[in-house]
């Protein structure tokens, strides 16, 4: 998952390689994921939008795709999780 509109340059590559927000939650369905982790967003800010932008744009495409937002995780920076764990 990455910033979705990019500048020109090597930013576009890093969108090309890890997917807008919609497509990587598209992913998650196509893929039948039981769990799937955004990451590369929010420590740089690459684009001219909000740092914050593609978490915004992940939690409409969860709702459009009607993912829960339980099985699409986009952790902050340090978070960790226990998967496998009852």
């Amino acid at each position: 998952m990455a910033a979705q509109d990019p500048v020109e340059g090597v930013v576009g590559l890093v969108v090309y390689a890890t997917g807008h927000p919609e497509e990587a939650v598209q992913g998650h369905l196509d893929l039948h994921s039981k769990m799937s982790i955004g990451t590369h967003f929010g420590t740089l800010q690459l684009t001219d939008e909000g740092i914050d932008e593609p978490i915004k744009t992940l939690e409409v495409a969860l709702q459009k795709l009607k993912v829960p937002s339980e099985h699409f995780v986009a952790p902050e920076i340090g978070q960790t999780f226990l998967f496998g764990q009852k």
